[in-house]
């Protein structure tokens, strides 16, 4: 039985973070969450407790505070 790696993807243009996604499913991965701004992101780590999240640095709201915030709740 293999464990799939729980993703949460987050970027402010839908368009891209969908194409992730479905390349990223059919890979196998297990995408738990999607959202488009650092707070979104803050929310969705600390809430789903992702394996990995992929994240836009220059997206709206600073994604490097939110990687900075995310460490901090949810290491």
């Amino acid at each position: 039985m293999t464990q799939n790696i729980k993703v949460v993807i987050v970027d402010d243009h839908p368009m891209f973070r969908s194409g992730v996604s479905q390349s990223l499913k059919e890979c196998g991965f297990d995408i738990v969450g999607e959202g488009g701004n650092a707070e979104e992101a803050i929310a969705l780590a600390t809430h789903l407790t992702p394996d990995v999240i992929l994240l836009d640095i220059s997206m709206p709201g600073n994604g490097l505070a939110a990687i900075k915030s995310i460490l901090s709740m949810a290491p």
